[in-house]
């Protein structure tokens, strides 16, 4: 029986919140083997989980870390996927270190970082609506003083 267990390909699903729930309960019918892993233990996905792992959907570092670890020291991890999250840097980067197949960490960083994918579309003459960082109260007025109104703001933080 043990080893019936161990054939399952086992699936790494960065986040368990509420909007993961279907995909979790796909995979679940798929026959694989669950591991979540998520901030809060109390997610809702973690009671569908197989195993389930305290890392943080955002904390690239640790999950990459805990990862690894669990893929070495538990069982080996066949795929990584985020569910109703926007974490491709995270999983990227997971990926990436188990080397498994995913985009790379370069592209999940532009998909992350909306700024630097805009300047690298124009790098690539690829046609862009106009933007610009803004980077304070002050410069936002002025934007708004020579450009006019409506424009689009994104919050950006790093």
């Amino acid at each position: 029986m043990v080893g019936c267990i161990l054939d399952k390909k086992t699936l790494w699903v960065v986040s368990a919140g509420a909007e993961a729930v279907p995909g979790l309960l796909r995979a679940k019918e798929m026959g694989l083997h669950l591991v979540v892993s998520d901030a809060s233990p109390s997610a809702p996905g973690v009671a569908l989980a197989d195993d389930f792992v305290q890392a943080s959907t955002y904390d690239v570092e640790e999950s990459v870390e805990v990862a690894a670890k669990y893929h070495r020291e538990v069982r080996p991890i066949d795929g990584v996927i985020c569910l109703a999250a926007d974490v491709p840097l995270t999983v990227a980067s997971v990926t990436d270190t188990l080397g498994l197949p995913g985009i790379s960490v370069e592209a999940a960083r532009l998909a992350s970082d909306k700024l630097a994918m805009k300047d690298r579309f124009v790098q690539a003459g690829v046609p862009v609506p106009w933007y610009s960082p803004v980077d304070s109260v002050t410069s936002l007025r002025q934007l708004i003083s020579s450009k006019g109104l409506p424009l689009v703001c994104l919050l950006y933080t790093s």
